[in-house]
């Protein structure tokens, strides 16, 4: 796919950080990196405006109330285990994991 995905991402940095914990590392922050100020991060993200040409445009809507599993927190637990979680990189990720859970907690109770 000419896009990443959310949700597939987290299970891709639980092989990619054992090869190199820092690209997993950059990889994360990125995903973070595209979080809305409410601490939803949308479930696609299509890799250059060449990418949208290729895709219809269905596709393209996403719901911001719509949450994919938080994989994310898997491949993070794995860089933290194997201690190649740096300090700063963690405290880089802590707001963003604040505002994150508390957007799964406010949108996604049942």
């Amino acid at each position: 796919f000419a896009r990443g995905f959310l949700w597939d991402e987290g299970f891709h940095e639980l092989i990619i950080s054992r090869w190199d914990p820092a690209i997993s590392r950059d990889v994360i922050l990125h995903w973070f990196g595209l979080m809305q100020a409410d601490g939803w991060i949308p479930r696609e993200h299509f890799i250059g405006a060449e990418t949208r040409r290729r895709i219809e445009s269905r596709w393209w809507m996403q719901v911001e109330n719509h949450a994919n599993p938080p994989t994310l927190l898997l491949a993070l637990e794995t860089l933290i285990d194997e201690g190649n979680a740096p300090e700063d990189f963690l405290q880089c990720l802590y707001a963003k994991l604040e505002i994150w859970l508390h957007w799964f907690k406010r949108t996604q109770s049942s």
